[in-house]
């Protein structure tokens, strides 16, 4: 995890290999979570004017709304299944330490 103070950026990568995030997906304006190339897994998740993003009582992840229904839900499945994770709980390549979502704040409206 890596915190850019100067660009209020907050930058969380969830690989524990060399595996390259391909897809990004765009959840809020401010909010954009970088799958691997099938999108199974969470392989990073960015968070722009992240100080911002904490005063938020709710982030409604407003974007989410223009991928189809099945994407949607896809995606959905895997913020709330953890990074790394496959919806299911099937771990990805070297499975996950811990639900860094849980530890960073619930992401709102989901």
């Amino acid at each position: 995890m890596v915190y850019d103070a100067e660009g209020d950026i907050l930058d969380v990568d969830f690989r524990l290999t060399g595996e390259k995030p391909r897809r990004g997906i765009e959840l809020h304006d401010n909010i954009t979570v970088w799958t691997n190339a099938h999108g199974t897994r969470i392989l990073r998740l960015m968070f722009l004017s992240c100080a911002k993003l904490l005063e938020q009582p709710d982030l409604p992840l407003v974007k989410s709304n223009n991928l189809p229904a099945r994407q949607r839900t896809h995606v959905l499945r895997l913020l709330k299944s953890g990074p790394g994770r496959r919806p299911g709980g099937e771990s990805g390549s070297g499975g996950v330490r811990k639900n860094r979502l849980q530890s960073f704040r619930s992401v709102g409206s989901l």
